[in-house]
């Protein structure tokens, strides 16, 4: 009896990427026990956005593997920004995978502080680093934090996650990665720089000239006529000259010294207003 022996058909390889990313993939993939290609696939329809390019799932895939992120358990995932580009957003459970991780954490602690009427109005964590002697200590304030959306309806939750994120920033340097309404903030507000408009060229201001050939019945012979524009180069140019003049800053007039006749009055004109001054305080002094 013979027995077929049947293979199983391989995954897809990774395809179209770098040689970097492609040792990149392998190497997550390997940690979660995956295949390379079906990481990625996995990866991109459960933590991606549609449109993703090559070059964001490598920076994606960067900031996962810098922080020891899990996608797949949405530790961390890609949320599009307005403008183009994705912001690596990392979920409440993610911030505390990397706080806890980080070998040099001795704890962390929270006070909740309220009004005199004793409403909530903000939420402190204290964190602390084995090798360095003062502690962390962040404030966040529920009137700059609290949104309106369904989570924040739980408030003291959600203001201690605040708390936590903010003081581990500080605490550990961590950069690069967004909680879930600071990656909103990047959907609401477009940060990717647009392309400046160009300079005007005096180009734009000319039309260029075209040239009409004219044959003469009679002779035959052709004769080549630039027909004339409206607005010119030199037109241009005469018109940025005259827009510095209209901005240059007008000089005062030369001071010219008057003629005699002028001077005299002047003068007299002045020592007429002394004398009248000097009548005044005599005046003034014999009351």
């Amino acid at each position: 009896m013979n027995l077929a022996v049947v293979q199983k058909k391989p995954e897809t390889p990774v395809e179209n990427l770098p040689q970097k990313q492609a040792g990149l993939i392998q190497l997550m993939a390997a940690k979660y026990s995956m295949d390379p290609a079906q990481f990625a696939n996995t990866v991109k329809k459960t933590a991606m956005p549609g449109n993703t390019t090559t070059e964001e799932f490598a920076a994606f895939l960067m900031v996962a593997h810098e922080y020891k992120l899990n996608p797949l358990l949405k530790e961390i995932y890609a949320f599009p920004k307005k403008g183009g580009g994705i912001a690596p957003m990392v979920s409440i459970d993610g911030w505390v995978n990397i706080i806890n991780s980080n070998a040099q954490l001795e704890g962390f602690s929270f006070e909740m502080h309220h009004d005199e009427k004793g409403a909530l109005f903000a939420c402190t964590c204290t964190m602390k680093r084995k090798d360095r002697s003062l502690p962390t200590v962040v404030t966040e304030y529920l009137a700059e934090c609290t949104r309106n959306t369904e989570p924040w309806k739980m408030k003291y939750r959600m203001l201690r996650h605040k708390a936590l994120i903010q003081a581990a920033r500080y605490c550990f340097g961590l950069s690069g990665i967004y909680d879930e309404d600071e990656a909103r903030d990047q959907e609401m507000i477009n940060i990717t720089p647009g392309d400046a408009p160009p300079r005007p060229r005096i180009q734009d201001f000319v039309e260029e000239t075209k040239t009409t050939e004219t044959v003469n019945q009679e002779t035959g012979e052709v004769t080549e006529e630039e027909t004339a524009t409206e607005f010119g180069a030199a037109d241009a140019m005469e018109m940025g000259r005259e827009q510095r003049r209209q901005n240059k800053p007008k000089r005062a007039p030369d001071w010219q010294a008057p003629d005699a006749e002028t001077a005299s009055t002047w003068t007299g004109a002045f020592e007429a207003g002394y004398d009248e001054i000097d009548i005044e305080i005599t005046a003034e002094k014999r009351k």
